[in-house]
């Protein structure tokens, strides 16, 4: 078997400025994470600062920071943010109880309104590094951390109705671990990336669509990954430099293959139906069944891609 679609396009990056001073961290903070609040224009960024974690919204347009507030201080540590809508801002959060690193998903400027990501008393295996809201299902994504490149980026679903938190994988090997930044591009397109690269997958069917290289900055080290759709911008934070780059969103991806590897077809009285059998190569790591619709009124309408094939 092996995998996923598309691959090997470029996100050219261009650099919008070097991040300031964030208010409340000592010079020189790293950068832990951004995301982008649409309602005010700005990019929210979280540093690392000794004794305290902290937010901050910057201007896109100035690199100035407008506002800030603590992110995490004492026992926890926050790793990720996001925002899940105008000036609500909500941060991934490690802390030591009893001897084990558990970990939850907290309002940054409320954090007794917090949701844990576990499930079943099992919680992640490796650091959570990046985090996004996914308003489609309601629910929360967060990312492990994947330092070898190899198997697969373990994801949190921490969905907010009060329903279990459970786990998609995706194939480390495009990114070569992973996701030190995580995006929602759309209800069934995610962005990845790591290093200096990324992988554009379905959450669905866990399968990766397309791959890229970020080009336009050398040695970059992705460390964090925001999206601005309104101007079909994509925000990257360079741990490397401390700097912020921009690129245009990769079109929505869709998987594709070269190598189909059989068909069959189905009549009936209402639906007439063809599956593709997909070995769809190097991208990720399972094979595909594509099922299309030929029935009257919906030619050629994608009904469902199904992955986990070997």
């Amino acid at each position: 078997g092996g995998g996923g679609g598309g691959g090997g396009a470029n996100i050219e990056l261009t650099k919008m400025f070097s991040l300031p001073m964030i208010p409340g961290a000592p010079p020189g903070s790293p950068v832990v994470d951004i995301s982008y609040d649409a309602s005010y224009q700005a990019l929210i960024v979280l540093v690392d600062g000794p004794g305290n974690d902290v937010a901050a919204e910057i201007s896109t347009y100035s690199g100035m920071p407008m506002y800030f507030t603590n992110a995490a201080s004492g026992n926890q540590a926050a790793t990720a943010i996001t925002v899940k809508d105008a000036g609500n801002w909500w941060v991934a959060v490690s802390q030591m109880i009893g001897g084990q690193k558990t970990w939850k998903i907290q309002d940054a400027f409320n954090p007794s309104s917090s949701y844990n990501v576990s499930n079943g008393g099992a919680g992640p295996t490796n650091d959570i590094v990046s985090l996004m809201w996914d308003s489609t299902s309601s629910s929360f994504y967060a990312s492990e951390l994947n330092t070898t490149g190899t198997g697969t980026v373990t994801i949190w679903k921490v969905p907010t109705d009060g329903s279990n938190a459970s786990t998609i994988n995706i194939n480390a090997n495009p990114t070569n671990g992973g996701f030190a930044g995580l995006v929602g591009l759309s209800g069934n397109s995610f962005l990845g990336a790591n290093g200096d690269r990324a992988a554009q997958f379905d959450p669905s069917t866990q399968v990766v669509m397309s791959d890229y290289d970020f080009t336009g900055a050398s040695g970059l080290n992705v460390q964090g990954l925001a999206v601005n759709s309104n101007e079909s911008l994509v925000y990257i934070a360079d741990g490397s430099d401390q700097s912020i780059y921009s690129g245009s969103v990769p079109e929505a991806g869709t998987v594709s293959s070269t190598f189909p590897s059989a068909m069959a077809f189905r009549t009936s009285a209402s639906t007439n139906t063809s599956f593709v059998l997909t070995d769809c190569g190097s991208s990720c790591t399972y094979d595909y069944i594509t099922e299309v619709k030929h029935a009257s009124g919906s030619e050629g309408d994608i009904k469902s891609i199904s992955g986990g094939f070997t």
